[in-house]
């Protein structure tokens, strides 16, 4: 009874326990399904957190992309502003410094840490105290402002205040830019420059279109002083830029037919016009850039000189006849002087040939010295180059004479003498000497001054023998005659010697006149 009551007591265990297994059975496939629903659930999140991811993913490479871009772009925004010669500041709307590039820092004395200060906080070294105030314009009208401005260091600069727009067309601040003109504005200075000193007047025209498909017409641009001059107080002013048709004082140039050559052709047109009475000018019209310059040279003077050459055509042939006459009475006066120096030519020949001395012509410019033909009977030395020379002359010369004559005849010329003379011993090609008496003439010109020495040598060896002669002759026949006689009879011929070169010096004269006058040539 106890095993049954054991056995009772089991199945009744066994059957609590077979309960509570199927409640515990069925709680767990409740739990099953729901954590296969949770399963579900778990696996539907992962798969939106993996196309999520994928999206990310997407959105993150495009943000990469748009990163690198906008890397790319500022950094060729920095190499723009670090490479230009323009400088540039960027300013917000509140006037602070937003950014600026390397060039500015030469306009405007900025450093790295003055981006986001004031504008009127930082100096400058422009020379232009209404900065501020252009920029209030420009924010507020939303203009662009540009003015020509100095520096410090004396460029000169083309600033321009722009409004900086933002996307959609809000004005956030200006952009101030800075070009350099210096060089610009130096030739514009020397162009004015000499645009206003010419003389003659400059006018340039360009090309306007009124209307279009109409053809152009040209309107006066630019005049110099001198063209304001011309056109002053006519009907129409040049500082008002007329037209060319406005202008009646070009009427006469058919401009129009002109115009069209000069701009297909390259080739300048050139004329003569009576602009204002009773000035002439000569006009050049040349091409340019998108019209074309008149040049107007004044040639008043030169017209009236052509006028009176013109008026006086019948006095100048009455003048070339009177040429003509004159020139008939030169050349008969040319062959009449040709035949006196044709005689005076062949009497100087008969001179050279009958005289036996020798004729000598030194010139003092160039230190020639020319010698008749007798010069080589005489002393037996060929005429040549070296003959001919003032040193061979002196080195001929006896030693103990030489210091004597050089200083005489130097002497003579330095003194402005007009006659030379001296004896001395002279060594003859055979190296023996001969005494000779030396004369000349010292020639000079218009300002007295010596110039050439024309002379003749004449050997009087045996004369100086001969002296030695009747020296001893005197002595043997002194008790016979009286000393006075002697003395008389050398004095008697000494003073013919002395005549008969006087008188072929004389003659000598003659000859160096016609030479002077170049009627004769001593080479020749």
């Amino acid at each position: 009874m106890e095993m049954e009551s054991t056995l009772s007591e089991t199945k009744a265990n066994l059957q609590l326990a077979l309960e509570e297994m199927e409640t515990t059975n069925e709680e767990l496939q409740s739990s099953n399904e729901e954590l296969m629903s949770a399963n579900e659930e778990l696996q539907s999140g992962n798969e939106e957190l993996q196309s999520l991811n994928e999206e990310l993913h997407t959105l993150n490479a495009e943000h990469q992309q748009k990163i690198r871009e906008l890397v790319e772009l500022n950094e060729d925004l920095d190499n723009y502003f670090r490479s230009t010669n323009i400088g540039q500041i960027f300013i917000d709307a509140n006037l602070l410094i937003r950014k600026f590039n390397p060039a500015a820092l030469s306009m405007v004395n900025l450093i790295e840490s003055d981006v986001g200060r004031p504008i009127n906080h930082i100096s400058n070294n422009i020379n232009y105290p209404d900065l501020n105030n252009d920029i209030h314009s420009v924010l507020a009208s939303n203009t662009v402002i540009e003015k020509e401005i100095g520096l410090n260091n004396g460029s000169s600069h083309l600033m321009r205040v722009m409004p900086y727009l933002k996307h959609g067309g809000k004005i956030d601040g200006v952009v101030i830019s800075f070009i350099d003109i210096t060089t610009i504005t130096k030739l514009n200075n020397m162009v004015s420059g000499v645009f206003n000193a010419s003389a003659s007047g400059i006018m340039a025209f360009q090309e306007v279109y009124l209307k279009p498909n109409q053809p152009a017409i040209y309107r006066c641009i630019a005049y110099n002083e001198a063209a304001g001059a011309l056109f002053h107080g006519s009907d129409v002013e040049l500082q008002d830029q007329p037209l060319l048709s406005a202008l009646p004082q070009f009427t006469e140039l058919n401009l129009a037919e002109n115009i069209e050559k000069i701009l297909i052709n390259d080739q300048p047109y050139q004329t003569e016009l009576q602009l204002v009475q009773p000035k002439w000018h000569y006009v050049i019209i040349g091409k340019m850039a998108g019209g074309f310059v008149i040049s107007l040279t004044d040639i008043t003077k030169r017209k009236v000189a052509e006028q009176k050459l013109k008026g006086n055509y019948n006095e100048l042939i009455r003048t070339r006849e009177s040429l003509r006459l004159l020139n008939q009475d030169l050349e008969t006066k040319v062959a009449e002087r040709t035949k006196a120096l044709s005689e005076s030519e062949e009497r100087f020949k008969f001179v050279s040939e009958a005289t036996n001395d020798t004729i000598w012509d030194w010139n003092l410019v160039t230190n020639d010295m020319w010698r008749s033909d007798n010069f080589k009977t005489m002393f037996g030395y060929e005429l040549n180059a070296r003959t001919n020379t003032i040193n061979f002359w002196l080195d001929c010369i006896h030693p103990d004479d030489r210091q004597r004559v050089e200083s005489s005849v130097f002497q003579a010329i330095d003194n402005g003498e007009d006659r030379w003379s001296s004896e001395y011993r002279f060594k003859k090609a055979d190296e023996n000497y001969a005494m000779i008496l030396d004369r000349a003439s010292i020639l000079k010109d218009q300002t007295d001054m010596p110039h050439r020495l024309v002379g003749s040598v004449i050997d009087i060896t045996r004369l100086n023998d001969a002296e030695k002669k009747l020296s001893s002759s005197e002595r043997k026949f002194a008790k016979v005659f009286d000393s006075n006689m002697i003395g008389m009879l050398f004095s008697t011929f000494e003073g013919k010697i002395n005549e008969a070169n006087d008188a072929f010096l004389k003659m000598l004269g003659y000859v160096r006149k016609d030479l002077e006058d170049g009627i004769l040539d001593w080479k020749n």
